[in-house]
């Protein structure tokens, strides 16, 4: 009968046994799961602190780059106004000594490569650093911003970048548009965002580490952009963030 009754005693470890190791397997499953989820929500903060700012960055180059433009806008507005309002439109005299007062290749705004007249026939006659161009004009009709000035002007338009045949920098031109009182097109006050000078300034402007920028063309084409930027990685992802951007008006974080 005693040994009977210690079969029982006996049995007893293997059973904990088992039950332990059931245990040990169930915790060490719910350990995982807990160290997941903190990790997925480090994770998440992280990537938000990221974006937060990637937006702050991008939004503080977005401010300068539209405060430039609007800047010059009202500058252009104040040449042609100024061109309108003389005796003589075509007083190119005047217009040279107009323009001449915009010799600031560099200010707190951003650098500009020159500033010029272009007239009816969209010849480039008059710009602050060279005078009257008489002697060699420029033609700017096959500019593809050059028809927007037409038939939108009082507005800046912004057009593909050039190397300018004057300034000799590589640029991002601007015409604005100019009408009489009478509604009649004289002619164009133009510009251009020196690109080096726009790489300067937005570097100015970024001061986190890991941020950098690159500005693109709606096609596609890089203008420029921060020596941090791996261009070649970009451009396997480009396809797919322009399409984003596409849709989200609000541009490309990356």
């Amino acid at each position: 009968m005693r040994k009977s009754k210690l079969l029982p005693i006996f049995n007893r470890p293997i059973s904990i046994s088992r039950n332990f190791t059931i245990f040990l397997i169930y915790f060490s499953v719910f350990t995982l799961l807990i160290s997941l989820g903190l990790f997925f929500r480090h994770y998440q903060k992280a990537q938000n602190v990221i974006n937060q700012k990637l937006a702050y960055q991008a939004g503080r180059i977005e401010n300068t780059f539209v405060d430039a433009i609007e800047y010059t806008e009202h500058s252009m507005s104040f040449i042609g106004k100024q061109i309108v309002e003389n005796e003589k439109q075509n007083d190119y005299q005047f217009i040279s000594r107009l323009l001449s007062t915009y010799r600031v290749p560099d200010n707190k705004i951003m650098e500009y490569s020159t500033f010029s007249w272009a007239d009816a026939k969209h010849r480039l006659v008059v710009s602050s650093n060279k005078g009257l161009h008489f002697d060699q004009m420029l033609d700017l009709s096959k500019r593809d911003y050059i028809p927007e000035t037409v038939s939108n002007p009082l507005q800046i338009h912004l057009g593909k970048p050039v190397y300018g045949a004057y300034s000799q920098k590589y640029s991002i031109p601007a015409g604005y548009g100019v009408i009489d009182k009478d509604g009649k097109y004289v002619g164009s006050a133009v510009t251009s965002f020196v690109i080096k000078g726009l790489q300067r300034k937005f570097d100015e402007i970024i001061n986190a580490d890991g941020v950098g920028f690159v500005l693109i063309q709606k096609d596609g084409l890089f203008i420029v952009g921060s020596p941090k930027i791996n261009f070649d990685d970009i451009q396997k992802q480009l396809p797919n963030l322009l399409s984003i951007t596409a849709q989200n008006k609000e541009g490309i974080l990356y």
